[in-house]
């Protein structure tokens, strides 16, 4: 006599699909939040970005002038001071929108061709010098305030200033500042409409108002 193995075989391919769904239900909930915040971060200190950071830091040690040093001098770790070069994205022409970018440079650096043509060739579109611990900042003239008023566009740049660490001097006590540079990418996947903007810090240190005063 043949026995009937249907609701054997029914039984085994409900416990089997319910394993599946399990697995997926485990994969979903772990790997998609991980791809989310990988996305969100995607554009902060990659390689590219922070190579610009570096150059910044080059810029400010070798063409820095003595009024950069007074700038930089009133950027002690417990204030709300920072020094900042942008591009005003507002205006309607290019020349308009490098204005603050021009006079900046002609006023804080010897060199003020080179500084322009690096905020132009790496299309910096904003340059901030603050303290080594930028988690103290947050009075009402604040850097971590100006970000928030200034750039409601989260996270943009306020999105890579909150995701960056409490930097503790310790036994980093020489690296008094930090370099703070937006970029604005263009996709070459897409139309120039789409272009994204990366984000990087570096540290700077506090001998470099020495190079300056040279």
């Amino acid at each position: 006599m043949k026995k009937n193995n249907k609701g054997f075989v029914l039984v085994e391919t409900l416990v089997v699909s319910v394993a599946i769904a399990a697995i997926f239900s485990v994969i979903y909930t772990n790997i998609v939040p991980v791809l989310g915040e990988y996305e969100k971060v995607e554009p902060y200190d990659d390689l590219d970005t922070k190579y610009i950071a570096h150059w910044m830091r080059m810029l400010v040690i070798k063409q820095g002038n003595n009024k950069l040093s007074v700038e930089l001098g009133k950027l002690s770790p417990n204030s709300n001071n920072y020094f900042e070069i942008k591009k005003n994205k507002k205006e309607t022409t290019e020349e308009k929108r490098f204005q603050e970018i021009t006079n900046k440079c002609n006023q804080y650096f010897t060199n003020s061709y080179t500084c322009i043509n690096f905020f132009k060739q790496f299309n910096i579109t904003k340059f901030y010098i603050v303290p080594y611990n930028i988690s103290g900042l947050t009075g009402n003239a604040g850097f971590k305030k100006q970000v928030k008023d200034d750039f409601g566009d989260y996270p943009g740049l306020q999105g890579y200033v909150d995701s960056l660490p409490k930097y503790n001097k310790g036994s980093k006590a020489t690296n008094y500042y930090r370099i703070i540079v937006e970029v604005e990418r263009n996709n070459d996947l897409k139309n120039s409409e789409d272009n994204y903007t990366t984000y990087a810090t570096v540290e700077v240190n506090e001998r470099v108002k020495n190079y300056i005063n040279r």
